[in-house]
């Protein structure tokens, strides 16, 4: 008898092969969908070609013979040759710093041109054992164009003795190229500072200007040349390699390009390497040992903050800047021995002699009173040496001249490059300027990768580390302070008990600047305050108060010490006031200024804040301080001293001031409690 209906099996047959053919469908549909991508993307392309063809028509004269005018596609957009273009993958404008490569004869657009799968960098980067190899055969005719660095005195590119770019050997901190066999050119470039240098045939150029002209020599290389590195010249092995990095290499036969390499990882691995827009090939590191090159990417995730690093014997770094009449350094840091904090012997140095500091510009030398071990900011201007903004010595005409570059923590030789004064000490920062322009700007930093300490410049993204033995610096990691340990208060306030010691003496140099509110109009009641008996040969004072007719005044000055009033009466509104008495004005509020009086002598005692210190041993008008402080700060000359911010500390929920300068937290140094002001 014949059954109504499906057995089970024949409609689990039905849903199974209705599945096929959905995923079929979709196969094929998704393959349509991507190939209708492609095609219009590489409309999209022949579009950006077209108008940049029509834009090299009028602006022919722009692009180098034998080279490629950068264009990007904003200027395309802004000189009305094209209209936004759309990425049909992401369905958003291609972003208009795309390039497009103009040259004579031929366009290729960067971004686009890269096949799918990688990534455009900024930059890749050689840890000191990655180079490229190029395969590419040098002879009289080749050119090389490389934009960028090496951080250490090795090969940037080349083949030896055919084609090569390189830092000098031994320690010195040039750039030094050769040409088709003996000929040599040192330049005066300092290695680890980015520079396009471009070897056309037998012209040197350094960022497009004509540096030297070698002699015509017809000759080829046996052995390709490397980037990071250079062939040797007797059997090809990979010769004087390093660390530094490339921004882009291109490299020309003639007037034939037949390399054009752009920074790209690879996307399914995250492979870092050079991709050549010429073979549409990619180029990893040509070393057996398989270790990727570092590239660009979030600074945070590749660099960790410290507070500062610190050195024991035997541990040094280096500047790369040779000192000269116009050079300025600034260390904020201290040596705990009897060595050399940073400079060079005779030139630029700041070292330890006995248990006091002692400083060296160009054959005059200086014993200060400043003792080792303690904190502070050393800053040589030209002949002129401050310590924390004030003058401390003016030194005479340069008697010598160095040749050698500045260490820190040790100092180098006048007469070799060899280290020598070497100690510990820490170093919380380095600038370095040549007249006008920063050179360095070194900041204590842990690479994440391997957990190495150092000082980061970043004026040249370039990061040092330790040249002598005894392994990495060690370090005290940068904690935000307001992350755990304080919380920010929106003020803190008097009720006419309580006050701070800023620890703080004033000098002829010294600024405040205070953003303050009173809550009372007490006569004498202090935003801060330190003076002397007007009697004594050296009195002084400085202080801003209520005075008796209800008005804003302040004592800035030494000899009779008389009170000078303001035309601002005295309320409970929010006030700001800055004073410097180098500028020798008080300015209140931004827009009312007053002059202050010549300060000869100076302060034997420190700063009160919300009342004042007198004669050092009494505490005067904190009982009529009714007053909100919003922020503190103190200068000495155009040095940040004390960075007051109005803060709770957690641990114990003590009101106060923390000071972001030096990472101190100031409590009440009166009694009873701040009152406070939530954020």
């Amino acid at each position: 008898m014949k059954k109504n209906g499906f057995t089970f099996i024949e409609i689990l047959g039905v849903i199974t092969l209705l599945a096929l053919m959905s995923i079929i469908v979709l196969i094929v549909v998704d393959d349509s969908l991507k190939k209708s991508k492609e095609t219009l993307s590489q409309a999209q392309i022949e579009n950006i070609k077209s108008a940049a063809s029509m834009w090299r028509t009028d602006h022919i004269e722009l692009i180098p013979n034998n080279d490629y005018y950068l264009l990007s596609l904003g200027e395309l957009i802004d000189g009305g040759y094209i209209d936004n273009v759309i990425d049909p993958n992401s369905k958003t404008n291609y972003n208009n710093s795309l390039l497009i490569n103009v040259g004579i004869n031929d366009i290729t657009v960067d971004d686009v041109l890269i096949k799918n799968g990688y990534t455009k960098l900024e930059y890749i980067e050689s840890t000191g054992t990655q180079y490229i190899n190029t395969g590419v055969i040098a002879n009289q005719d080749t050119s090389i164009d490389v934009d960028g660095y090496v951080s250490r005195p090795i090969s940037l590119y080349g083949t030896q003795d055919i084609i090569n770019g390189t830092g000098f050997t031994g320690n010195t901190i040039y750039m030094r190229f050769r040409y088709m066999g003996n000929q040599v050119y040192d330049s005066n470039i300092v290695i680890s500072e980015r520079h396009r240098f471009k070897q056309q045939k037998n012209l040197l150029y350094i960022d497009d200007n004509l540096i030297n002209t070698f002699n015509q020599v017809t000759t080829t290389a046996s052995y390709p040349i490397y980037l990071f590195g250079r062939t040797k010249a007797t059997d090809g092995s990979l010769d004087d390699y390093g660390s530094g990095r490339i921004y882009s290499a291109k490299i020309w036969n003639g007037s034939n390009i037949v390399r054009n390499y752009i920074p790209c990882y690879r996307n399914r691995d995250k492979v870092p390497g050079l991709y050549d827009l010429v073979e549409g090939k990619f180029y990893t590191n040509a070393n057996s040992n398989n270790i990727a090159f570092e590239y660009s990417k979030n600074f945070d995730d590749k660099y960790g903050r410290l507070k500062y690093i610190e050195a024991s014997a035997g541990q040094y770094t280096k500047t790369l800047v040779v000192p000269n009449a116009n050079t300025t350094i600034e260390v904020d840091g201290y040596m705990t021995s009897n060595r050399s904090l940073y400079g060079t012997a005779s030139g630029l140095n700041g070292t330890g002699s006995g248990d006091k500091m002692s400083f060296i510009h160009m054959g005059n030398r200086f014993n200060s009173n400043i003792a080792t071990g303690q904190r502070h900011v050393f800053r040589q201007q030209n002949n002129l040496l401050y310590v924390d903004g004030v003058l401390e010595y003016t030194f005479g005409s340069p008697t010598f001249i160095p040749k050698n570059q500045m260490f820190l923590f040790a100092r180098s030789t006048a007469s070799s490059f060899d280290l020598e004064d070497g100690g510990s000490g820490r170093i919380y920062g380095v600038k370095i300027w040549d007249g006008d322009k920063l050179i360095r700007d070194m900041r204590p930093y842990i690479r994440k990768s391997d957990n190495v300490a150092g000082l980061y410049d970043f004026v040249n993204d370039v990061f040092y580390t330790n040249y002598g033995s005894g392994g990495s610096f060690t370090y005290e990691v940068y904690e935000n302070p307001y992350d755990r340990l304080y919380t920010k208060l929106e003020y803190i306030e008097s009720t006419g008990t309580q006050y701070i010691d800023t620890g703080y003496v004033p000098n002829n140099n010294t600024g405040i600047e205070a953003d303050f509110q009173f809550n009372s109009t007490t006569s004498q009641s202090r935003v801060f305050g330190v003076g002397t008996n007007s009697g004594k040969a050296n009195f002084v004072s400085y202080e801003f108060y209520i005075n008796g007719s209800g008005n804003f005044a302040y004592t800035f000055k030494d000899g009779n010490g008389d009170w000078v009033p303001t035309n601002i009466p005295a309320d409970t509104s929010r006030h700001t006031l800055r004073f410097n008495v180098g500028n020798k004005n008080l300015v209140i509020d931004n827009n009312n200024t007053y002059s202050i009086g010549n300060i000869s002598n100076v302060s034997s005692y420190p700063i009160y804040i919300m009342a004042e210190n007198y004669d050092g041993t009494d505490l005067k008008w904190v009982d009529e301080t009714r007053i909100k402080l919003y922020s503190f700060k103190i200068y000495n000359g155009y040095y940040l001293i004390r960075n007051f911010v109005p803060a709770i500390r957690n641990s114990d929920n003590a009101v106060g001031l923390y000071d972001e300068v030096y990472d101190v937290f100031y409590t009440n140094s009166g009694t009873g409690t701040f009152g406070k002001g939530e954020l």
